[in-house]
């Protein structure tokens, strides 16, 4: 991520000793929560800025309310293969039918989710923190099953493990303060004490005592849905009203607004998605891409051709005379993908913001 943009999304208020409960009312009343942490490179910004304060521990919006279910990517749980049984502290494991199970503290193969819902199985035995980190670090993230189909596509791609191997699905009793849905932790050693808070201790996070005063990070995000986050190259503002395409590529040039977004690489594309999951916009969204009705090619609206790398849906860009000529993100399943759409259809904007 672009380390600029973090550090305006998270907000320390160092001066001041409150409990988990004080601290979040500051940060309700000054920005908008105690902050969600969704990955590692979030969670490495804020303890290198805590580290600037002493003492050098700070509040986060996780804490202990009742057990649920959580993907580890954030998604929603609409579907699961498996007895209804919810177990506090349990992680999800895949069976050679296709059923899932809960396991604990084990070691196990696993299965990664990469670019274009492709999947992964990993043959090296983790346990389920350190095959999320492994997952992470080298593909999107461990699994998530949305249907059936998918459940079986998975199912196909872990044959060749011996054992069960973990998908992303966790079972414990943590969640987050603005009812965020992420599922990533980084605990340092054992998080089975009773404590219900969560502080950050250098880059590891700790129970703690709810009362014990601290200093706070809050999430500054704007509190309505219209405003600006930070994305890799530019600020990007995403608009309060639905328009045409044509009407979106005049309106994202007035007021500071520099075009309709361009999105050019994975890193781009996974920003976006991060920052639309966090300022809960569903789509379609309007975004920069136009295809020439004479050539068939698609460019974005500055005249740039699309580069090689593409999220069309299903991994197909649309054919000519056969697609609507302009571009959107469309988010089915928690799946965001480009789609072509009608140009005259109405829906809301991203722009790039100087």
């Amino acid at each position: 991520f672009y380390k600029a943009g973090l550090f305006m999304l998270f907000k320390v208020l160092f001066n001041l000793n409150l409990t988990q409960s004080e601290a979040q009312a500051a940060c309700k009343r000054n920005y908008t929560d105690l902050v969600t942490v969704y990955n590692k490179e979030e969670n490495t910004v804020l303890a290198n800025l805590t580290k600037t304060v002493y003492p050098s521990t700070a509040w986060i919006g996780l804490y202990r309310k009742h057990p649920s279910y959580k993907w580890s990517n954030g998604d929603a749980v609409t579907f699961k293969n498996m007895i209804e049984n919810l177990v506090t502290q349990m992680c999800c494991v895949m069976k050679a039918d296709g059923a899932w199970d809960w396991y604990q503290f084990l070691s196990n193969h696993f299965m990664a989710a990469g670019m274009y819902h492709s999947y992964h199985l990993v043959l090296e035995k983790m346990t389920w923190y350190d095959a999320q980190r492994y997952c992470m670090e080298n593909y999107t993230d461990l699994v998530s099953i949305r249907n059936q189909k998918q459940n079986e596509e998975v199912m196909l791609k872990g044959e060749k493990s011996s054992t069960p191997f973990w998908i992303g699905l966790l079972c414990d009793d943590w969640e987050w303060a603005d009812g965020g849905l992420s599922g990533y932790k980084n605990w340092g050693g054992d998080n089975s004490q009773s404590f219900s808070c969560v502080e950050l201790v250098k880059e590891e996070w700790s129970p703690a005592k709810c009362n014990d005063p601290k200093c706070l990070w809050c999430h500054s995000k704007p509190s309505s849905s219209a405003g600006m986050f930070m994305s890799l190259s530019a600020s990007i503002h995403v608009s309060d009203d639905s328009m045409s395409w044509e009407r979106a590529l005049d309106y994202c040039k007035e007021n500071n607004r520099t075009g309709l977004l361009r999105i050019e690489s994975d890193l781009d594309q996974k920003e976006v998605e991060y920052e639309l999951r966090r300022n809960n916009v569903s789509g379609p969204v309007w975004v920069g891409l136009r295809q020439s009705r004479l050539f068939g090619f698609w460019i974005w609206s500055n005249g740039m051709a699309v580069s090689h790398w593409t999220n069309w849906h299903g991994g197909i860009q649309p054919e000519h005379h056969l697609s609507h000529y302009c571009g959107a993100i469309e988010t089915k399943d928690q799946v965001f993908e480009w789609h072509d759409k009608n140009c005259r259809s109405k829906f809301r904007v991203l722009c790039e913001f100087k």
